[in-house]
């Protein structure tokens, strides 16, 4: 394969100067997109909070965890935060929205209405939640309907 001076410029990983990731010959069938040094970092410090927040002695650290968590905003902490929909402290679950909301993505959307028909039915408290749920699901619709025109 000859290299032209665009490939020249790309570090191994396949990222040229841009940050824009280039695929090699056979690579766009693989099913597994690459991942920049930032995604692979983000990811990490997800699985490394979420880790951190299901031990022991973080249990007054929760929210704090929580709130690092959801400055990440990383898609793959959002059924974690799914699962957090459910606690009954107001404080966890209302980040878990937020959370949620900040990744943004189908999955999140998904897990948003999920709790929305589980409260809806009454299998879960509602108190608050209800309203929280519409709230967060509407908010990820008009954006992922802006992002889509």
């Amino acid at each position: 394969m000859v290299q032209s001076r665009s490939d020249k410029s790309q570090n191994a990983r396949g990222v040229n100067a841009g940050g824009v990731i280039q695929y090699s010959a056979g690579q766009k069938n693989q099913h597994a997109l690459p991942q920049t040094d930032d995604q692979l970092r983000s990811r990490a410090a997800a699985e490394k909070l979420i880790h951190e927040y299901w031990s022991d002695h973080a249990i007054d650290d929760r929210p704090r965890i929580l709130t690092l968590l959801i400055n990440l905003a990383e898609p793959t902490a959002a059924p974690f935060l799914g699962r957090l929909l459910n606690v009954v402290h107001d404080e966890i679950w209302q980040l878990a929205v937020t959370g949620l909301v900040n990744i943004g993505t189908s999955d999140a959307l998904t897990l948003l209405e999920n709790a929305r028909f589980r409260c809806a039915n009454g299998t879960v408290l509602c108190d608050q939640r209800l309203v929280w749920f519409e709230q967060a699901i509407a908010f990820i619709s008009v954006s992922a309907g802006q992002s889509g025109s």
